[in-house]
């Protein structure tokens, strides 16, 4: 209690120092209106994931704070459901339009094509082939997509290892 909230912190000339020890900070749209100032160039960049469930009014704010912007999403994904939404709120939200649409429709975009989340591919195939046009490309190694390699004989002098750079 004897600390100030984060939300009044940024407001005061303690804030530079806060974003210079904190580099990255990761926050839902609502967060970051809620806690940060509305100071454009705030951050470097501005990383949207998962835009297909961000609406427009939720992504502006947060996009205004940054200097370049990256929308990550599946526009085959499911959109946010708004069935048990109630009646007084139908008609705002059946014009729910999310920043992954509107992107799509003004920027330049570009398709990742590995699939590294099923341990089967069986899984994905049916999507693959129905939504995706065939173009994922669908092979599972290992669950998190990180290889393991055992360096041998590396020696670490002079804050280097020249045997693991190698490796590398």
């Amino acid at each position: 209690k004897r600390f100030a909230p984060l939300r009044a912190l940024m407001h005061t000339e303690a804030a530079q120092v806060v974003r210079e020890i904190k580099r990255v900070w990761l926050m839902s749209p609502n967060a970051v209106s809620d806690i940060l100032p509305l100071s454009p160039d705030l951050f470097d960049l501005i990383i949207i994931d998962e835009s297909s469930k961000v609406g427009l009014a939720q992504a502006i704010p947060a996009i205004q704070r940054g200097k370049q912007i990256v929308i990550v999403g599946d526009e085959m994904q499911m959109p946010p459901s708004h069935f048990f939404a109630q009646q007084s709120r139908e008609s705002e939200e059946d014009a729910y339009e999310s920043i992954l649409h509107k992107a799509l429709e003004q920027l330049p975009h570009i398709m990742l094509e590995h699939h590294y989340r099923s341990r089967s591919s069986d899984l994905i195939e049916f999507s693959n082939q129905y939504f995706y046009e065939g173009k994922l490309k669908v092979d599972a190694p290992n669950k998190n997509g990180l290889h393991f390699h055992f360096c041998e004989n590396g020696i670490y002098a002079d804050r280097k290892n020249k045997t693991e750079a190698n490796l590398i």
